[in-house]
Parts: structure tokens; C-alpha cells; sequence
């Protein structure tokens, strides 16, 4: 008896977190907005799809995965990531 007692309450457990879960789903889902994600161009690359813009910036807001508010900024090689620059060092072999 005891038995049959946690195996009905793990299920009545089980119904209701997926209850919440779509419940949460529904209400609180919030479409992809696309027009407000434009740091992409289509690549020449046909491999590639898309890719990052050269030097560009924009503040996203996090808004379809519930981020804060950031910059985005893309460098001159079209890398999310800080400017580098390449010196000419000479390599000594041996």
C-alpha cells in the first residue's frame, strides 16, 4: 500500500511540474523578434550563410533569451572580439 502511495504522488508530482512548464511556455514565450538582430549579413560564402558585419555595433537587448542589455561590437575582421594587430617579428630558426 505504501508502495502504490509514492508512485501515485512521483506521478501527481510529475503532472504538475509539466503543467508548469507549458503553462510557462505559453505565457511567457516571446517571439524571435529578427528585425532587431541585423549585426548579420548574408556571406558571399555559400558555406557560411550568413556573417558578422565588419566593424559594426549595436546594443542588444536580450530580449528572446531574457539577457541584460549589452553592446554587441564586431571587429575590423569580423570577430566579436577586441581589435588585434599583427606586427612583423622576425623568426629565428635554429
Amino acid at each position: 500500500m505504501k508502495h502504490k502511495n509514492i508512485v501515485f504522488l512521483l506521478v501527481v508530482i510529475l503532472i504538475l511540474i509539466s503543467l508548469l512548464y507549458l503553462s510557462l511556455k505559453i505565457f511567457y514565450s516571446k517571439p524571435l523578434p529578427m528585425n532587431k538582430i541585423n549585426f548579420y549579413r548574408k556571406s558571399e560564402n555559400q558555406l557560411w550563410g550568413q556573417e558578422l558585419i565588419p566593424n559594426y555595433s549595436q546594443i542588444f537587448d536580450g530580449h528572446f533569451v531574457r539577457l541584460s542589455q549589452t553592446i554587441v561590437k564586431i571587429n575590423s575582421d569580423g570577430f566579436r572580439d577586441r581589435e588585434f594587430t599583427i606586427k612583423n617579428q622576425k623568426i629565428h630558426l635554429g
